[in-house]
């Protein structure tokens, strides 16, 4: 199970380690496995962000970036893991980004975009 919480705050539950950006702030992730293991992500700090997409999350074959907001000609991004290790580090020109990381562990990953 997934609890996502903004600005320190329980914001929302999930299964399926998804969430649609509710607004501007602090968001972190902690993910609770059938065996009682616990994973807290690393917190993000958004602004004037609308809608930012990662998933599936964690993710073992490919990982999708959906950008939902303007850009000018191309955004920047770093994937990272729950440690903070930068695993891929890139820039796209499109709305969506979809990563190969089968060589990734399965991993709860975040996404910084610059």
């Amino acid at each position: 199970m997934w609890y996502w919480y903004q600005d320190n705050n329980l914001i929302d539950s999930t299964v399926t380690g998804r969430l649609v950006l509710p607004g501007n702030g602090s968001i972190y992730a902690r993910m609770i496995d059938l065996n009682g293991c616990e994973v807290i992500s690393n917190t993000l700090t958004f602004s004037d962000v609308p809608a930012v997409s990662l998933f599936p999350n964690p993710a073992s074959s490919s990982l999708t970036i959906r950008v939902s907001m303007p850009f000018d000609d191309y955004w920047s991004y770093s994937i990272r893991d729950a440690a903070g290790r930068a695993l891929r580090n890139g820039i796209s020109e499109k709305t969506q980004r979809k990563l190969m990381c089968h060589l990734w562990q399965q991993v709860l990953t975040t996404c910084k975009l610059n």
